[in-house]
């Protein structure tokens, strides 16, 4: 066995926090990240001799300081060998003996310093407050989704990797000040529906040190070098992020959101600000939390046509069990702009021009089909975003901040895809994306969850049938502000989701290349043999990433 060394060094972005309390906090966050990665020994080091003495003293104290402490004496009841003692050091950190973490070597969290940070000062004293989620917030389920970008070795401005992280952690804490749902969590109200409590309990954000070169990082299959390891496991809250320094000097940013929150529009609109706030300008697109816009109209006029899209999340049959051979897998690619524009041109015809997204998901639905059971079904479901759709003359939605999402979905059999041209599959799906690119669509959708609160509902795509080959859900990243998220030190190399929901049914997120030469980076999760069949039926379309693309980005189409 492998026994390396894992450093953890942790900081909360927050608002007005005593420092006893953003103290402990951070000890706390330590335990709870070390103690649900499975470890049994560890040693915990805070240069707070204070809060050490009162950890292991075990008198009363019923503060709000006494009650974190209390959660930090419940896991060291409970793990024996954890040990919490004084160092004199600049951060809060642990040492546990423990298998590989990071496979390329040494892996390390820590922060800049152990104590609290202070963001969100602009405010006056923090009022709790209760932000409702929309209809359409109610139709996700928990989970969680992450974004993450990379910059090659920065050699200008002559900034250290402590510098630039300072800044970041600067310019995050100024941004949730605008951006406050994020710095909240997730609570139940008495009908057992999600909100989010604005309490400013802050952000969890760590900085890693990976004693690996950029080239080495296996992209390709981000559940190996991504998931947990450059993309932070959202323990708490509503948004986690790390940055994480490599051995060659390059930088990881990663974020993990819950979708309960969020779409990806939002974090979009964060990401930006965040980038806009370090660079000293203001910000751009200030969220709005407006969810009167989305009320239900009285009476509620739901579709009867809904109901084939959306179900009671309790009357949907459990998912069968997963065969021991093949499982959801994550794989990013990327693909030449010549290949996209050589798809879009077969899926189009007659001055009959597809979307590239939808020539894509054709394209990418019939390579699915190409070797399954042709008596099974294959489901296709695509996101759309209705916030063009409801904008009115008056009122833009490109600013609101919650999810403004709809998954129709169609299916056909595989021999179906398998006998129809490229031009025929693409009818198909342009035909579900307009049939949900209205006002009324969303409207109706709006009435069709309040018809059935507090019952919460989920889109039948998610849950994939017995007779299903597959179903899988194609949403479309070409909005995301890659080449626009510059901290100061320039634009990022790479940028891709990451977003491995579990259950049964897969997910395709395209985003454009940070190389702008209009190239897309594809983050795949399917089952591994849907991606194995992919890559040999299409292997001109869909590459492996790897690290050389990011020297190749510029050059020509192959």
């Amino acid at each position: 066995m492998t026994r390396d060394l894992l450093r953890l060094d942790l900081a909360i972005i927050f608002g007005d926090i005593s420092v006893l309390e953003g103290e402990s906090m951070g000890l706390l966050q330590a335990l709870q990240w070390i103690k649900g990665l499975g470890f049994s020994k560890a040693l915990f080091e805070l240069d707070a001799k204070g809060i050490v003495d009162v950890v292991q003293n075990m008198e009363a104290d019923w503060s709000e300081f006494g009650k974190i402490i209390r959660q930090c004496r419940f896991i060291l009841s409970s793990e024996p060998l954890f040990k919490v003692q004084y160092a004199r050091r600049q951060a809060t950190s642990c040492s546990c003996d423990c298998k590989s973490i990071f496979q390329y070597g040494i892996f390390r969290r820590f922060s800049g310093d152990g104590e609290a940070e202070r963001g969100g000062s602009r405010r006056a004293a923090v009022q709790e407050h209760w932000l409702p989620m929309s209809n359409l917030d109610l139709l996700l389920p928990p989970l969680d989704f992450g974004i993450f970008f990379c910059y090659k070795k920065i050699t200008e401005n002559n900034l250290s990797p402590e510098n630039m992280v300072a800044v970041l952690k600067k310019a995050l804490a100024e941004a949730l000040v605008s951006f406050y749902p994020f710095a909240g969590e997730i609570v139940q109200n008495r009908h057992g529906e999600p909100e989010i409590l604005c309490n400013n309990r802050g952000v969890d954000f760590s900085y890693a040190y990976a004693d690996v070169e950029l080239k080495d990082v296996d992209l390709y299959r981000p559940d190996v070098s991504v998931d947990g390891k450059l993309v932070p496991v959202k323990m708490h809250g509503v948004l986690s992020v790390q940055v994480t320094e490599l051995k060659c000097g390059g930088l990881f940013i990663g974020c993990s959101f819950d979708h309960r929150a969020a779409d990806a529009h939002s974090a979009n609109m964060f990401l930006t600000a965040w980038a806009e706030i370090a660079q000293g300008n203001p910000i751009t697109l200030l969220p709005s939390f407006r969810r009167s816009l989305f009320n239900p109209r009285r009476p509620p006029q739901p579709h009867n046509s809904l109901d084939k899209i959306y179900a009671p999340l309790l009357s949907m049959p459990p998912p069968p069990s997963a065969d021991d051979h093949d499982h959801l897998t994550s794989r990013i690619y990327y693909v030449r702009s010549n290949e996209i524009d050589r798809i879009q041109s077969q899926a189009s015809y007659n001055g009959t021009r597809r979307s590239k997204i939808e020539s894509f998901s054709a394209f990418l639905w019939k390579s699915i089909a190409g070797g399954g059971d042709r008596s099974k079904t294959i489901k296709l479901g695509i996101v759309i975003d209705g916030r063009t759709r409801l904008s009115g003359k008056t009122t833009s939605l490109d600013c609101y901040f919650g999810n403004v999402l709809s998954i129709p979905y169609v299916e056909a059999s595989v021999d179906e895809l398998q006998t129809t041209s490229l031009k025929g599959v693409a009818d198909i799906v342009h035909e579900c994306v307009v049939a949900a690119s209205t006002a009324e669509h969303f409207l109706a959708l709006i009435d069709w969850v309040e018809m059935r609160r507090p019952k919460p509902a989920v889109v039948k795509v998610y849950c994939k049938d017995e007779n299903d080959e597959a179903a899988i859900v194609v949403s479309s990243g070409q909005r995301f502000p890659v080449q626009e998220l510059d901290f100061g030190w320039g634009g990022p190399d790479f940028g891709s989701y990451h977003f491995p929901w579990g259950g049964e049914t897969g997910y395709v997120m395209p985003m454009r290349s940070a190389s702008g030469n209009g190239d897309w980076i594809v983050y795949m999760h399917l089952m591994k043999r849907h991606l194995d069949l992919v890559e040999t039926r299409a292997s001109h379309v869909f590459r492996p990433f790897s690290s050389d693309y990011l020297n190749l980005a510029n050059h020509d189409p192959l």
